[in-house]
């Protein structure tokens, strides 16, 4: 029941990830996966910039060479048709970054069937043992 409550809140929160479309954040939507912390508790585990993403604050960022958001922030910048670097120097030096929610909704969502799920999994071994 409860591993199977875990499992279903990794592939919620996974699918809010592509559609927040969050996967330019490095191994966000790799790395984040249930896990078994002891004999009866289970949890996510996610890259530690996964909460940080869900609450920060509005800030800039500056944009370097190498980094992964400069990448990002060209490619944006193509797609929309407001490329305008001019060769070997980048437009601007900084974007402005705001929060991008992912978390609440996938699991309010399952913690919303967690009591169905638990009362079919309890049922199902009910039958199991009176055959």
């Amino acid at each position: 029941g409860a591993w199977l409550c875990t499992q279903r809140m990794q592939k919620a929160i996974r699918q809010e990830i592509r559609k927040k479309k969050l996967i330019w954040r490095g191994n966000l939507l790799k790395k984040t996966q249930a896990i078994k912390i002891s004999k009866n508790i289970f949890g996510i585990a996610m890259p530690y910039y996964g909460p940080y993403l869900d609450s920060m604050r509005t800030h800039w960022v500056a944009l370097k060479r190498g980094r992964l958001i400069t990448r990002w922030a060209e490619d944006r910048r193509k797609e929309k048709g407001l490329f305008l670097k001019s060769e070997g120097q980048s437009a601007s030096k900084a974007i402005r970054v705001k929060k991008h929610p992912f978390i609440d909704k996938p699991v309010t969502k399952v913690e919303r069937k967690t009591k169905r799920i638990v009362e079919k999994e309890i049922n199902k071994a009910i039958r199991k043992k009176g055959r």
